[in-house]
């Protein structure tokens, strides 16, 4: 992953083609580490373990950014030690790109992405699929990603929509524990939000935004004990809103912010 590269953050991915991967910043967990995508929170509350269920392919990323320190904590408790922002790139009007590979243990990957302009709206799509059988015993895995943004440029600011559907399916070879490697994963990620960024001198941003999760994890993927009598699901339902405000004075900058979220664990 691109965060392998940067600077007092620790990137762990679990099995292949990124089907799990843990985000820390400056020697805290996972979990202290808030995950936002084009500045909307995507953090799961039941782990971190899935905070990087992001319905977005690596090809549609522009770019990375990186608070860390005390500064990160103004996104919220989630951001004790640090927040990493993921920018998806939208590229030129009329212009798109189809990507395929293929390798050793029935590895395939095809990905499509896309942009167009008409007027003052930009429209981004992006699908993408990956599998393999695995190199070893249980490492074979099944992603699928579909992100679609929009944009509307107002004479008052930017409109902006996001909305996307990711699926992992993958075999869990020893993620959570050595003593049981037949384990399995199965996770469903929908996603959408709403965003206003004014251009006045007073500068509001208003934000809506919705993520359900739903995971299936088996602890033996077959052959279980007797003992074992069901999987484990889990589904969380995020919803918030977020208000915030910045303008310059002669005093310097001034922001302003308001936040409301609420998580909900079935």
């Amino acid at each position: 992953g691109i965060l392998e590269y940067a600077l007092n953050v620790d990137f762990r991915q679990r099995g292949g083609n990124g089907v799990q991967a843990d985000v820390s910043v400056r020697g805290g967990s996972f979990d202290q580490t808030l995950i936002l995508l084009n500045g909307v929170n995507v953090s799961d509350p039941q782990t971190g373990h899935h905070n990087m269920d992001i319905p977005i392919d690596i090809g549609s990323i522009e770019r990375v950014e990186i608070l860390e320190g005390p500064g990160a904590r103004i996104f919220g408790a989630n951001a004790f030690n640090g927040v990493v922002n993921i920018i998806t790139g939208t590229g030129k009007s009329g212009t798109g790109s189809v990507n395929l590979m293929t390798g050793d243990f029935g590895l395939y990957k095809a990905d499509f992405s896309g942009t167009v302009s008409t007027g003052k709206v930009t429209q981004y799509l992006s699908l993408s699929h990956s599998s393999a059988e695995g190199y070893t015993d249980n490492t074979d895995f099944k992603v699928n990603n579909f992100f679609y943004n929009a944009k509307l440029d107002t004479k008052t600011g930017q409109a902006d929509l996001q909305f996307g559907y990711a699926t992992r399916d993958f075999g869990a070879n020893s993620f959570y524990t050595p003593l049981y490697p037949n384990q399995f994963e199965a996770t469903r990620t929908l996603f959408g939000s709403l965003k206003f960024q004014g251009s006045g001198k007073f500068h509001l941003v208003p934000s809506l935004y919705w993520r359900q999760h739903n995971d299936k994890f088996e602890l033996f993927r077959d052959n279980p004990p007797d003992w074992y009598k069901s999987h484990n699901y889990h589904m969380t339902d995020v919803y918030g809103a977020g208000l915030s405000s910045w303008f310059i004075s002669g005093i310097g900058k001034t922001s302003l912010g308001l936040d409301f979220r609420s998580e909900n664990i079935l």
